[in-house]
């Protein structure tokens, strides 16, 4: 598996971003640019995943990419981000996902707190009230290309142990909702940078 995964000789339909204003960052390094928003945690957000191409990577061409973005690997994740912009941490994901979910994904005694999970999904999956919207590119592993348009997973930057990083999947059937996971650090997820 590339360290940057990507889908091959497919095109996909654009999916509206709900993006209405003009804070823009430009990635210095390939000249692409993002449109970022403030979120309710405090926190400036890319409103679009991550879509830098690493040397080495086997995605000249991505076609679905302004969409969805790139898949990477956690190290691959932790350098994604254009300059002055970051991966968010464990406690940042839980933070704004409690703001957006009215409550925590997992209480402190690890049960699961369904509603808070749908309540998050509604209110970044479908890019309103938030203002967001996280595409649901799927993930890539040693089989391939997994759950693309019906799951997302994202990174945090957050590593459980060695091998193993926090990640936070948004599922759009079964409840639909959003889960925190950890996750084998060589798999391939999605990428959103917060301001540093």
């Amino acid at each position: 598996m590339s360290a940057v995964g990507e889908i091959q000789n497919h095109q996909y339909p654009a999916v509206e971003t709900y993006v209405n204003n003009a804070n823009i960052v430009i990635d210095e390094r390939n000249q692409e640019s993002y449109h970022w928003i403030t979120l309710k945690d405090g926190n400036n957000w890319l409103a679009e995943n991550a879509r830098f191409s690493f040397s080495g990577s086997s995605n000249a061409d991505c076609s679905y990419c302004q969409t969805y973005g790139r898949l990477y690997s956690w190290d691959m994740a932790l350098k994604a981000c254009p300059k002055g912009w970051r991966l968010l941490m464990e406690k940042e994901w839980d933070n704004s996902l409690e703001v957006y979910g009215e409550g925590k994904l997992i209480e402190s005694d690890g049960t699961d707190n369904p509603y808070t999970k749908y309540q998050t999904y509604q209110a970044l999956e479908s890019g309103l009230p938030s203002g967001l919207l996280f595409p649901l590119g799927g993930r890539m592993n040693s089989y391939g290309v997994e759950s693309f348009e019906s799951e997302g997973y994202y990174w945090s930057s957050s590593p459980k142990n060695s091998s193993e990083a926090w990640q936070y999947n948004f599922i759009s059937y079964d409840g639909p909702k959003v889960n925190k996971y950890e996750a084998s650090k060589p798999e391939a997820y999605s990428c959103r940078c917060i301001q540093e």
